[in-house]
């Protein structure tokens, strides 16, 4: 009977997790120094614990290992982003020459070999460009009718405000120039009853001599 897959999975137990990890690094290490001999292949081994315990080994000098993997690596990632950079250069240069494709049909230049069915598919993309010119050109005007009305609110508002404060004033003069007027006409009253008064009184006097 087979043994069954065991499941690979964190050890839970520190306990148990640190003996594991002890038993595991030696055995790996007993595997490299047994594949560095069998093979004569240059190894080495970095290994941190949990708790951030070093633990290293190599085949050979361990310094000379790490600048000739730093070399090696260090061309392979110059000559990966040097391949990427230029896929990225085609990608680009094709889509430019789509785009000013596209722009030229969009003018009208260059459509002479186009297929029928091309010369439909622009036909809807241009009158779709029609529409959302449109659309927006509606919104726009949208927006601006809305300001300006809103603006023309303010200023009637304001010109409302403006004219009732005239009104106001000018019923405040009306009331104070009314008031003027009354006096003068009661000053004009009370001398005429004055004189009035005086001159009765004047006659009075002059008959009374007279008898």
């Amino acid at each position: 009977m087979g043994r069954g897959k065991i499941e690979i999975k964190k050890i839970e137990n520190p306990s148990s997790r640190q003996v594991t990890f002890s038993k595991r690094r030696g055995g790996l290490i007993k595997k490299a120094r047994e594949l560095a001999v069998l093979c004569d292949a240059e190894i080495a081994l970095i290994i941190f614990s949990s708790t951030g315990k070093l633990t290293d080994w190599c085949s050979h000098n361990m310094k000379d290992t790490l600048k000739k993997f730093e070399r090696i690596a260090g061309s392979s990632s110059a000559e990966y982003e040097r391949h990427q950079l230029r896929l990225d250069i085609e990608t680009r240069k094709r889509q430019n020459e789509e785009l000013q494709n596209l722009i030229n049909y969009k003018l009208g230049v260059g459509i002479d070999h186009l297929s029928c069915e091309e010369l439909e598919c622009l036909e809807e993309d241009l009158e779709n460009i029609v529409r959302n010119v449109k659309r927006t050109k509606d919104k726009q005007e949208e927006r601006l009718t809305d300001r300006l009305r809103r603006r023309v609110g303010f200023q009637q508002q304001h010109l409302r405000r403006f004219m009732g404060e005239i009104r106001y004033h000018d019923t405040y003069v009306e009331k104070e120039l009314w008031e003027v007027c009354c006096q003068l006409a009661q000053e004009k009253i009370t001398a005429r009853e004055e004189k009035h008064h005086g001159d009765h009184h004047d006659c009075a006097l002059l008959h009374f001599r007279h008898e």
